[in-house]
């Protein structure tokens, strides 16, 4: 699982952040690492580099982090864990503790189901796993999360991002929601034209054979 964060210098100094956690059960590996989000899209990327040492900022300063939270193999559905992201700024005028925290429940594996389809809008046709494309043609893709367990499933969140040459256009909740799920909104997004993370945020709950469909359109870069 991956958290991003962001922390805003107010004045010159110098922050050190340290991540603690707090699981239940006890007795299992978790294990989560800090990452700096060096071009701040919200997705750890293969060069950005893990945070072990105090970093300097200037007033002002928009500091962009990853929380990387490894679960452990075989644990149990309904496992939970607590990590604490803490930040002490140090500043020429004081010190500045704060904190945020990020919880992870193990879902049971076969439970939900997410599909991904891709179509090409410019030149029409059906959609399917795979679309060719030119530059400067815009593409569709749907996500679809199905749920296959015997019980709801709440706190629904479904994340993508626009895939690499390709720029934003927009995205879209479902038309029609299905029952006790009570409203979508697309809370994260990146500026038209950008690429960028790509979240939906459900509220209600997902019932047993439930579905939610989304989708979001980019432009091949030229």
């Amino acid at each position: 699982m991956f958290y991003a964060h962001n922390f805003y210098a107010g004045s010159d100094g110098q922050v050190t952040f340290t991540l603690t956690n707090v699981a239940a059960p006890t007795g299992w590996p978790w294990n989560q690492v800090l990452y700096r989000d060096s071009n701040c899209n919200g997705t750890l990327d293969a060069a950005e580099p893990d945070i072990a040492a105090p970093i300097t900022l200037a007033a002002a300063q928009t500091l962009c982090l990853i929380v990387k939270q490894f679960v452990p193999a075989g644990i149990a559905p309904g496992a939970q864990n607590t990590t604490t992201l803490s930040a002490s700024y140090a500043s020429a005028s004081a010190t500045v503790l704060l904190s945020v925290a990020d919880v992870t429940t193990v879902a049971d594996a076969s439970a939900l189901a997410l599909s991904k389809r891709v179509s090409n809008i410019t030149q029409g046709g059906d959609s399917g796993i795979t679309a060719n494309a030119n530059p400067g043609e815009t593409l569709q893709y749907t996500l679809t999360a199905v749920n296959n367990g015997s019980v709801a499933l709440s706190t629904l969140f479904i994340n993508d991002a626009t895939p690499a040459f390709t720029t934003y256009l927009s995205a879209a909740c479902p038309v029609t929601l299905p029952a006790v799920i009570t409203a979508c909104t697309v809370s994260v997004q990146p500026a038209v034209g950008a690429p960028g993370s790509v979240q939906w945020t459900f509220t209600g709950v997902l019932a047993p054979s439930g579905q939610l469909t989304v989708s979001y359109q980019v432009k091949v870069n030229q």
